[in-house]
């Protein structure tokens, strides 16, 4: 994504979330779906550096996730001018269904909690004074991505349980409360966000969403042929709508409601 922006000589700025990107835990506290605290916080932060730089801003799988949160809760107060996701799952409790069948369950579910079990693990002394031994055992024998948010991010976050957390963390229900230009790729056969969960009927009628669904794709995948070399489709379509979101500016303020 980085190349694809300063390829068109823009300049970029990476966001990782707490505990990522060889960053070490300071506070008993990491990162979930529904907090757009620390993403505000850069956003802010980039803006005041930069106060004459016009902003937009992209998010893919659950960075997507957390971008069209933040976007839903500030509405038009931000200085972003548009932005982007890829591979976002719209439906948190449709999304669990889909991981949890026995192929996907597998195939990445227990991949993906192993991974989140790992990043833990590295931080595992900070949280042994805030949550109970139990919830921390439970969190690193986690064999699916809904367990660990069960006994672990769910806690953490101060929900009062998973399904509260997944609640506040869907996208599906907050579609109406963009109002910025905010492009949505997805593929029909992401076993992240299946295409029944997709709210293709709101987008339609939502001027600020645009929602591209195709065939086929994955997640993340959109492969441009059958070898998987170089960028994919999705960057292709990411570097365009970044162009037209710095080219354009003038007119998407403009379309911008009130």
């Amino acid at each position: 994504m980085v190349d694809s922006v300063t390829s068109l000589g823009y300049r970029a700025v990476v966001f990782n979330n707490r505990g990522l990107g060889g960053a070490e835990l300071k506070t008993p506290r990491t990162y979930c779906a529904a907090n757009t605290d620390d993403l505000k916080l850069v956003i802010e932060h980039v803006h005041d550096l930069y106060p004459e730089a016009t902003l937009m801003a992209a998010g893919a799988s659950l960075g997507g996730i957390i971008l069209f949160n933040y976007l839903a809760k500030v509405g038009t107060d931000t200085p972003l001018v548009a932005a982007f996701t890829v591979s976002t799952a719209w439906n948190m409790f449709e999304s669990t269904k889909e991981l949890e069948k026995p192929v996907n369950r597998w195939t990445l579910n227990y991949a993906l909690a192993l991974n989140l079990r790992s990043v833990l693990l590295r931080h595992v002394s900070k949280f042994k004074d805030c949550l109970k031994p139990s919830d921390l055992e439970d969190a690193l024998k986690a064999t699916s991505i809904r367990q660990f948010d069960a006994s672990f991010t769910s806690k953490v976050f101060g929900y009062a349980d998973v399904n509260e957390y997944y609640e506040d963390a869907c996208l599906h229900k907050k579609i109406n409360s963009i109002k910025i230009p905010t492009v949505c790729l997805n593929a029909e056969n992401d076993p992240f966000s299946p295409v029944r969960a997709l709210p293709i009927d709101e987008s339609c009628t939502q001027e600020n969403v645009a929602l591209i669904v195709t065939s086929h794709g994955g997640h993340l995948g959109f492969l441009k042929n059958i070898w998987p070399r170089g960028k994919s489709l999705w960057h292709s379509i990411f570097a365009d709508v970044v162009d037209a979101a710095f080219k354009h500016t003038d007119e998407f303020a403009f379309n911008i409601p009130t």
